[in-house]
């Protein structure tokens, strides 16, 4: 089952785990699109027999184009796994991730939190633990309801594993 917040998307809902997952893909895909046009572009030119100036171009623009399509498009995974006992952010570009994981047992929830310097209140989703400062699940803020939509989603799925048993003294 699929759900759309704004950016951010429900990947996966069960008892044992929850995933959420944002995709920033606007620029790669910018850069992409030129890639494919400079890739095109040198093709054409080996195949009309100028080899210098297609591989010119494929090695200075087209190949460039795609290094950079990766760096920018960035992929956010959020994933609470009731098994394992952790949660997991993801985040980075695709070519490079970034992971940070901490207990299950020590998130308390989620929050939305708006960027008070943003005149369109623009809001992201914080998750909040009892022995660290909040986590942004995303860099980006978003306008909308969709960091708040996150956010219950979070929530609910918490509450429905009440107090796990390592949490009882």
């Amino acid at each position: 089952m699929r759900s759309d917040f704004g950016k951010m998307k429900v990947s996966e809902r069960s008892p044992e785990r929850l995933r959420l997952t944002y995709l920033q893909w606007y620029p790669g895909v910018l850069i992409g699109i030129v890639g494919a046009a400079l890739l095109f572009a040198g093709v054409d030119r080996l195949v009309s027999g100028a080899v210098l100036e297609g591989a010119a171009v494929l090695l200075m623009a087209a190949l460039p184009a795609f290094a950079i399509c990766a760096v920018t498009t960035r992929r956010v995974t959020l994933i609470l796994d009731a098994p394992l006992g952790i949660v997991h952010v993801h985040n980075g570009p695709l070519t490079r991730r970034r992971v940070r994981s901490a207990p299950l047992a020590m998130l308390h929830g989620a929050e939305e939190e708006t960027d008070p310097q943003s005149p369109y209140a623009m809001k992201r989703v914080l998750l909040m633990f009892e022995d660290r400062p909040p986590w942004p699940v995303t860099q980006r803020s978003f306008a909308g309801d969709g960091p708040r939509r996150a956010a219950t989603v979070i929530n609910t799925w918490l509450a429905s594993h009440g107090p796990r048993p390592e949490d009882t003294p």
